[in-house]
């Protein structure tokens, strides 16, 4: 039965129930949370990052059904985590004082799914602290963070310098927490277009492992030419 391709479909869940085309990477991603604890890597646009974020919640949600032939599906334990997604690939950054509006309400956002209420005059570090912690201990099991361009406010305004200086600072205190609060972190997984060393925006979170040219993990992202010819006659473009 030809399956359809997911073309702009990022959401792992939405690829199973319709139907769509998966190239199954949960090898890499089950070596990954064996292996390392806080990881970075970035990949260009179109690349799977967001896709790749999707299918570790839903892993890490515990939601078996939705791995069914997949290659991870009878060797993961399948335990529920309590999991912080901070998804930065719409977010408004005209100015610091909308960046941490927006930083803030997802924060807030995650918050509520938990059933989890943060405190109203915080600011998004604190705001983003009062979470894990309180998560932590809502659950009893470490948190599990997924940011997804972790850097975009400052590429959407990289040629205003009167502005990036203020937005790298308040992403630099927003991250820093997530050293901060290691040790209630069971596994945090980060996503950009760049190289987070050089965005400014990283000098306290120096515990990340750049994965982006582990050859471990190097197939992680995207089809290589195996898959394609493999595939090419399974799928309805």
């Amino acid at each position: 039965m030809l399956k359809k391709l997911p073309k702009g479909v990022s959401d792992f869940k939405e690829i199973i129930s319709e139907g769509y085309l998966y190239v199954d990477k949960t090898m890499y991603l089950y070596d990954l949370l064996r292996n390392e604890k806080m990881v970075f890597v970035s990949r260009p646009r179109r690349f799977g990052k967001s896709l790749t974020l999707s299918t570790l919640y839903y892993l890490l949600k515990g939601e078996k059904a939705l791995f069914k032939d997949t290659w991870i599906y009878d060797k993961w334990d399948w335990q529920e985590w309590p999991v912080v997604r901070l998804n930065l690939t719409d977010v408004s950054s005209k100015s610091a004082e909308t960046l941490a509006k927006e930083l803030l309400n997802i924060v807030k956002i995650q918050a509520s799914i938990f059933g989890i209420t943060i405190d109203e005059d915080t600011e998004p570090n604190g705001a983003l602290r009062e979470l894990i912690i309180k998560a932590k201990y809502k659950f009893g099991k470490d948190v599990i963070v997924l940011v997804d361009e972790y850097e975009k406010p400052i590429l959407d305004n990289i040629s205003d310098k009167s502005l990036l200086s203020s937005l790298k600072k308040l992403l630099r205190e927003f991250y820093s927490v997530l050293k901060g609060q290691e040790e209630h972190i069971k596994f945090l997984f980060m996503t950009g277009l760049t190289k987070f060393t050089k965005m400014g925006v990283f000098s306290t979170l120096n515990n990340l492992n750049d994965v982006t040219f582990d050859e471990r993990y190097s197939q992680m992202f995207g089809y290589n030419d195996e898959e394609i010819l493999y595939f090419l006659s399974r799928i309805l473009i």
